[in-house]
């Protein structure tokens, strides 16, 4: 069990690579985080966001009225989607898929870039204090790399710019945000045994 001050725990899938659930217990720090869906994992390109699947994974009866892809996605691909439903789902969530690009791809494969997204949102994000997108669905195949993460759309806030830099405000916002993702973990030996948070190779951080 990771470690945590919250009240009580929450049981949350996550899907191996042979089609079974695996159960991991985690200590979230508010009640913002639903257990994953058991629905049968199908998700490999945006055609497979059904409503079905939608609905499924969130519990809802679910229609699709609008999708269409956001953002430049270097090893990975975002959907936006617009949905009807009796209001207990977001008017809009944001899919993360796989790069459509082979090398892209391969790459999001090789530096457990997937792997890792969907780790964190299951394992570490209700155990700190960092103002993330909610996750509402996420799951990873080991076999084939496959991967889905259903979060909150945050529209209308942007994305920074690395060259033209922020405002101050924001870059304090930013490096307060830092301390609430690294401080109610630091010194956590439990940390220790999460086999994706470590480094890639003997040889990585040098």
């Amino acid at each position: 069990m990771l470690s945590g001050r919250a009240r009580g725990t929450r049981s949350i899938s996550a899907r191996s690579g042979t089609g079974t659930v695996t159960r991991r217990r985690v200590t979230p720090r508010r009640d913002r985080w639903p257990s994953a869906s058991q629905a049968t994992f199908a998700v490999v390109t945006p055609e497979g966001l059904t409503d079905s699947w939608l609905s499924s994974v969130l519990n809802s009866d679910v229609r699709v009225r609008d999708s269409h892809r956001i953002g430049d996605g270097l090893v990975g691909m975002n959907i936006r989607l617009e949905l009807d439903s009796d209001g207990s789902v977001p008017a809009s969530l944001i899919a993360k898929l796989p790069s459509p690009d082979p090398a892209s791809r391969a790459t999001g494969i090789a530096l457990r870039n997937y792997e890792r997204e969907v780790c964190f949102y299951l394992e570490i994000a209700p155990t700190v204090d960092i103002r993330v997108a909610r996750c509402h669905h996420a799951e990873w195949h080991a076999d084939t790399g496959e991967f889905v993460v259903l979060m909150e759309d945050l529209a209308p806030a942007v994305q920074g710019n690395q060259i033209t830099g922020c405002h101050p405000d924001q870059a304090r916002t930013a490096v307060l945000e830092l301390a609430k993702l690294h401080g109610p973990r630091w010194g956590d030996a439990g940390l220790d045994g999460l086999e994706w948070l470590s480094r890639r190779g003997a040889s990585a951080g040098a």
